[in-house]
């Protein structure tokens, strides 16, 4: 659907996918992500106690925690990348030291997670010269056809047997809108006959979902611990923020319902700072209808593609990460302060528009009430970036500590 003209085929796969944002299905997908949080905390606290008061890098952890949200979701269980991480370093017990001083802990990602990751990667060949010739002879290569089978032959199975279940529950007079997750509700919308997609559609969607889920909220997550990092007085404000908010709930627990613009409007400017900031989006496309013509002499022509890439574009505070842009003078979050359009905008906007925020939301507010990000060298603070499907840090080095740790105290004393 994120590639699909105008037309009677985006508008079909858009009213098999739509369910899937809306409140009711949200609401149910918290506890999937929540359970990803938690193994994410778990991971982290092996890592602490063989890092020796070392700083070392999240990027991979926080792909591994969006995949494991996105993949439980998207069929029911999660393929457990930071959990098989977490038994790995707690079987072999192993950390090296790297060249920046950092904790090193090497660890292998499911094979299925593996052949994700491998499929990403040939996609930020857009970046380079010839795109379209680069992508070709990546296509050749054995190793993405291996990776690119194990994913068609994993999706084949799994739609399968969300067929068989659509059709069970089907004569049990259940509705589609009782699916407990993604590729199930696409399931049962489709039903059958005409409106059914096609299989080799159906894993396109699934793979879209799963690009979409994992690459722009990971990208999210390294941004804002980077951010968080440099910034403890508003590490200090946003946990104050939350917890009058979540008092009485416990980790694991918030909800769609709890953490709303309207409710929490700094975690909500925290969030939308980060994107801008962060510039996540790489560029922003669009095709024209409409043949142009500029002054600068730069044309499009019907039916081209026009990109523009992400900058900040005009001197001054863009440059800065201040989330209180976003505020209104009464404290309430204001979409467009800002501003920025990370999620695009009008009917070809992102379509996961809802269920990113949902995720980052979640793990902004339940990571930030759980650990302290402490400060780390200067050599250790690089906010060099890689461009591939999205723009990332090329590293996130970060040194977590507990709320009631001497160091975290003293930088609540001196907030």
């Amino acid at each position: 659907m994120l590639v699909l003209p105008n037309g009677p085929m985006w508008k079909h796969h858009r009213r098999i996918m739509g369910p899937a944002m809306t409140n009711r299905f949200l609401g149910k997908s918290a506890g999937q992500i929540n359970q990803s949080i938690v193994e994410l905390v778990s991971l982290w606290e092996s890592k602490t106690n063989l890092a020796m008061g070392k700083a070392f890098d999240a990027n991979a952890d926080m792909e591994n925690a969006s995949m494991d949200a996105i993949c439980g979701l998207a069929f029911g269980t999660s393929w457990g990348c930071n959990r098989y991480a977490r038994e790995q370093i707690e079987t072999s017990k192993a950390m090296t030291t790297g060249e920046l001083d950092d904790a090193v802990f090497k660890v292998d990602r499911p094979d299925l997670a593996n052949a994700v990751y491998h499929v990403l990667q040939s996609l930020g060949y857009p970046n380079r010269p010839f795109p379209t010739l680069a992508h070709w002879f990546i296509r050749l290569t054995p190793a993405y056809r291996t990776h690119k089978s194990r994913l068609d032959n994993e999706f084949r199975r799994a739609i399968n047997e969300s067929r068989r279940l659509a059709r069970k529950l089907g004569q049990e007079g259940l509705s589609p809108q009782d699916a407990e997750n993604t590729l199930d509700l696409m399931t049962g919308r489709g039903g059958s006959g005409k409106d059914e997609l096609p299989e080799n559609e159906m894993a396109d969607e699934l793979f879209t979902y799963l690009l979409a889920g994992t690459e722009t909220t990971s990208s999210a997550l390294s941004w804002w611990l980077k951010f968080m990092t440099n910034n403890p007085k508003m590490q200090i404000k946003l946990r104050e923020h939350v917890q009058q908010q979540a008092y009485g709930k416990r980790f694991g627990e918030l909800g769609l319902d709890d953490l709303t613009p309207e409710k929490t409007p700094y975690l909500e400017a925290i969030i939308h700072e980060t994107l801008r900031h962060g510039r996540v989006s790489v560029a922003y496309g669009r095709v024209a209808y409409l043949g142009l013509e500029e002054s600068s002499n730069w044309k499009t022509g019907q039916g081209e593609d026009a990109t523009r890439k992400v900058g900040y574009w005009q001197p001054g505070s863009a440059r800065l990460f201040d989330p209180e842009r976003w505020l209104e003078e009464d404290g309430s979050f204001a979409a467009n302060r800002g501003p920025s359009l990370p999620f695009g905008n009008g009917v070809r906007r992102c379509f996961g528009k809802n269920l990113a925020l949902l995720e980052m939301r979640l793990f902004f507010a339940q990571l930030n009430m759980t650990y302290f990000f402490a400060p780390v060298g200067d050599v250790q603070n690089s906010f060099e970036a890689v461009e591939t499907v999205t723009r990332h840090p090329k590293k996130t080095l970060i040194r977590i500590i507990g709320w009631d740790s001497p160091e975290a105290q003293a930088a609540l004393a001196r907030a």
